[in-house]
């Protein structure tokens, strides 16, 4: 940890050196001999690290007793070329004790000093544990025979955390010796740290060199732990079978899978999809059959990533015919393959497969989205076969362009089947909807109309509906009026389902004039989706749609189909309108429901009426929940009864160096001097029924302490004292007509009604003033009016002047 903070501490202090005078190590060795503060001692050794040679090793050795600076010299001495710097820190070894012992010793290993392992052997017994596991750890990193030979000879007695690091350092000599090409000696020290007596992660890193000292035997050792080793080596050989690079382990590998259990081929099968060597791929295939299923999923995924073209027969087949979890993962496998050009592959084993697995096929092709099989999906889609024809057309729902504009026409014409006909024209609306020239498909089925069956015609007429468009309109107008039953029935679904706001008059229309129940069902629906639509149609206007959709129903349940539209809108007119039909008794409930929905949407412009709606609900409803909710309501808004809105605001108002509760007694223009200079702009508030009084002044204050103040005007019909109620985040005074009624210099949160205070209006217009201070976080204010005695005033009225 300490040589972690010091690698940060050396990085942080690099820039500040360069701006140093020390550009040379006789400077910067000056500078440690004459330095008086620990920090200077520290800066030049840092210095002394960079430029040091031989001629610094006296002064640095001189710091090693010094505990609080052993590190720094330690840090410098350990990255010097000279060999004086090495043998400095050995003949410390005896002069100190501790942690600077500790210190010395591992920058004696990280220096692999050689001459030092003698004494290091000695140390690796000391009593100090810490010292003895630095000595060990030293000796790993040097890692020469002797080193390796007092390692040995300090196994057998070794305990606790000693052993652990000579376990660690036998490994690391391992390492030192393969990388200098002695893989016999290597192979020694690893094979006998896997002995039964040793815990799981020395045998599994154990195993790990034996297998990298391995060469050639690297596969038959894997294959023997994959299939017989203990545990943890298993899981060690699982990840180097995902890392090592070698190509010839990896047909080992993919050889070996049938060997293992079940679980092992899961992991196995699943390193070999990581190596992506697509050659073990025919040896990864016939797994897909065989085996427990979580060995056929695992086998899927590895076949999706390694196999080519020559693979698809077998997952088409599994995905018409395999378990539910493998045909989903055999069609995923269909899209992730991506070796060799698949869609010809699919295209070339539709010629020979069994017929539920064409239908897979060509969806595969659909979600591979190739649109270069496109021409061969519409010939296909004529065939004999109608599942294979309504799968071909389905995919080319997704992936067909304007070019495929007149295939798509003329599979509506020539279907001879209501499936393959229903197929192409939902897929040419698709292919239309998403063209640059919608106009162009809906012309040319349009000009293909006459002349064809009655059923051809309906087809033509629903795909061009779907698109939409003018001239489609035209055409559904006169379908509406044709004289065959069908055409009537398809253009009028095709005008309620699709078409653009240009036909609410017709649907209105229809409504009012057909003849049969289900034709004015079909047209109110319609007309009632766009009157919805009517978004940013002005209110009086989505208004009068619905009044007149409303007047042209018949039933009881065209009633409730426009109650419940109505119910989306917003007004007093709206609720106006739903209110009368709380008098049918067929209609009362629905009724009940549009009313709550659109009181609960009014703002508060009219809150006498509001809370009149309310308790009726309440107390008068037919539906017990309507009741409860209209009841909650009218509490919440209850509770608004008196909030004064609107307000005018200005500010925020600062003063260099205060902070809010410094700026509450500061009189800032607002409060008399300078006021009919100040500039009052409109606060936007929310309008809600249930929090139409609350003033968010977040916006307003944009940061910290600060002033802002608010001011509206409060009509009464009589002189009158009244109660004040008033919630503000932070502190707060409230003037009425001039005269300061309340002051609260508090750092809080909002909470409505916290404070308390008495006033008196006068009879016509009272003028409100509220400062409010900025501390930090939010900021907001709320002022309740009541009579004196709690209760409401009558005739009160709120209204700015600006």
């Amino acid at each position: 940890m300490k040589r972690i903070l010091l690698t940060i501490l050396t990085a942080s202090f690099l820039g500040a050196l360069q701006a140093q005078p020390l550009q040379t190590e006789d400077q910067a060795l000056a500078a440690l001999q004459s330095a008086t503060t620990a920090s200077d001692k520290e800066t030049a050794c840092l210095r002394l690290k960079q430029l040091g040679t031989a001629k610094s090793v006296p002064a640095l050795k001189a710091l090693l007793a010094d505990e609080n600076l052993a590190q720094w010299a330690v840090d410098a001495l350990e990255t010097m070329p000279a060999r004086e710097a090495g043998e400095a820190l050995l003949q410390a070894l005896p002069e100190v004790s501790g942690k600077s012992r500790a210190l010395v010793i591992f920058a004696l290993g990280a220096r692999q000093e050689t001459a030092a392992v003698q004494t290091l052997a000695k140390l690796a017994s000391d009593a100090d544990s810490v010292v003895a596991i630095a000595a060990v750890k030293a000796l790993g990193r040097i890692g020469d025979a002797v080193s390796l030979a007092s390692l040995q000879a300090l196994k057998p007695a070794a305990t606790g955390g000693v052993r652990t690091a000579v376990n660690d350092a036998l490994l690391v000599c391992a390492d030192h010796l393969l990388a200098s090409g002695d893989a016999s000696s290597a192979s020694a020290i690893c094979n006998g740290l896997r002995v039964a007596t040793e815990t799981e992660q020395v045998r599994a890193a154990a195993f790990r060199g034996l297998v990298l000292c391995a060469g050639d035997r690297k596969s038959s050792l894997l294959l023997e732990a994959l299939t017989a080793g203990d545990a943890c080596e298993q899981a060690m050989a699982i990840q180097l079978s995902r890392e090592l690079p070698d190509a010839d382990l990896t047909t080992s590998l993919a050889g070996g899978v049938g060997r293992t259990g079940p679980l092992v081929q899961v992991a196995l099968l699943e390193a070999l999809r990581q190596r992506g060597d697509p050659a073990v791929a025919a040896m990864i295939a016939p797994l897909v059959r065989n085996g427990e299923a979580s060995v056929r999923i695992a086998a899927l995924k590895a076949l999706g990533e390694l196999g080519d073209a020559s693979h698809v027969g077998v997952l088409a087949e599994l995905a018409a015919n395999g378990p539910a979890n493998e045909r989903t993962e055999a069609r995923q496998a269909f899209v992730a393959l991506h070796r060799g050009d698949i869609s010809q592959g699919i295209l070339a084993e539709l010629q020979r497969a069994k017929p539920e697995a064409k239908v897979e096929l060509v969806q595969a092709l659909g979600r591979r989205m190739d649109g270069r099989v496109a021409p061969e999906l519409a010939r296909l889609a004529a065939g004999e076969d109608v599942k294979l024809g309504v799968a071909c057309i389905q995919a080319l729902e997704k992936l067909a362009d304007d070019s495929q504009l007149q295939a798509l026409l003329e599979l509506i014409v020539r279907a001879k089947d209501e499936a393959r006909r229903d197929a192409a024209v939902s897929a040419f609306a698709t292919v239309g909807t998403r063209s640059r020239r919608p106009a162009e498909f809906c012309a040319l089925a349009l000009k293909s109309m006459p002349g064809v069956a009655t059923e051809t015609r309906c087809a033509l007429l629903d795909a061009a509906g779907q698109i939409g468009g003018l001239e489609v309109l035209e055409a559904l107008r006169a379908a509406v009026r044709d004289t065959d039953a069908k055409v009537r029935a398809t253009a009028l679904r095709a005008m309620a389902e699709n078409a653009g706001d240009a036909a609410r008059p017709d649907l209105l229309r229809l409504a009012r004039e057909s003849s049969t129940e289900a034709d004015r069902a079909l047209a109110l629906q319609g007309y009632w989706r766009l009157v919805e639509a009517m978004t940013e149609r002005p209110p009086a206007e989505r208004l009068a749609a619905a009044r007149d959709g409303l007047a042209a129903t018949k039933t009881s349940a065209e009633q409730k189909l426009g109650l419940a539209r109505l119910a989306e809108l917003r007004g007093p007119e709206a609720l106006e309108l739903a209110q009368g039909y709380r008098h049918n008794a067929a209609v009362r409930a629905e009724a009940e429901v549009a009313c709550l929905r659109i009181v609960s949407r009014l703002d508060a412009a009219n809150l006498a009426g509001v809370m009149v709606v309310l308790r009726n609900l309440a107390t008068e409803a037919e539906n017990p929940r309507v009741r409860n909710e209209a009841k909650t309501l009218a509490a919440k808004v209850e509770a608004q009864v008196g909030c004064l809105a609107p307000w005018l605001v200005c500010g925020p108002y600062r003063q260099s160096g205060k902070e809010a509760q410094q700026l509450f007694d500061v009189a800032f223009p607002p409060e008399g001097v300078g006021a009919a200079d100040v500039k009052w702009r409109p606060l936007p508030m929310s309008g809600g029924l249930t929090n139409f009084g609350f003033a968010d002044l977040g916006p307003v204050v944009g940061g910290d302490h600060c002033i802002v103040y608010l001011k509206t005007r409060v009509f009464s019909p009589k002189e009158q004292p009244i109660a004040l109620e008033i919630g503000t985040d932070d502190g707060v005074k409230l003037w009425v007509n001039g005269a300061l009624v309340h002051a609260n210099n508090a750092v809080r949160g909002f909470s409505p009604g916290a404070d308390k205070a008495q006033g008196l209006i006068k009879e016509g217009w009272n003028e409100f003033l509220v400062k409010v201070t900025q501390h930090t976080a939010g900021c907001a204010a709320q002022v309740r009016v009541r009579a004196a005695d709690g209760s409401a005033i009558p005739g009160l009225r709120v209204g700015v002047q600006e």
